[in-house]
């Protein structure tokens, strides 16, 4: 004696639902991540949470002829960091997340300032919170 049961499952449309999950988690996961490198950054910290090394004497001379504060934060426009972007790719058997600068002429400020105050990169904190997102969009 048993139980039968019939129930035929889309495998291709279970895996199109799970693809589209995890892409719309890993979107949401990295614009929040790159928020947080935007406001950490504002904050004058690093990636591991250090202090930003100060100003040299001739910068901060420029800077303060210039009505801006001396706080190392990065922010002497704004536009560098307004600048960073992330976007999602889904390839054949991938799906790919970044976060980048949208413009070449920010990102070459930052290549120049990253040098001296590493600043554009995921903590292991944040690369913890994005793993955490991806399988709670896998649960769903």
């Amino acid at each position: 004696m048993g139980i039968k049961i019939r129930r035929r499952i889309n495998l291709d449309k279970n895996a199109r639902d799970i693809r589209g999950n995890l892409t719309r988690a890993l979107e949401a996961a990295l614009i929040d991540e790159a928020t947080e490198i935007s406001q950490r950054t504002r904050d004058g910290k690093t990636i591991t949470g250090k202090d930003f090394k100060e100003y040299s004497e001739g910068y901060a001379k420029f800077k303060t002829k210039r009505g801006r504060n001396l706080r190392p934060d990065l922010t002497f426009t704004g536009n560098m960091l307004a600048s960073i972007a992330s976007n999602v790719k889904q390839l054949k058997d991938k799906i790919q997340g970044k976060i980048f600068f949208s413009s070449a002429k920010e990102a070459e400020k930052a290549g120049f300032n990253q040098a001296l105050r590493p600043f554009f990169g995921l903590s292991a904190k944040q690369v913890a919170r994005i793993k955490q997102k991806l399988k709670e969009a896998l649960r769903k």
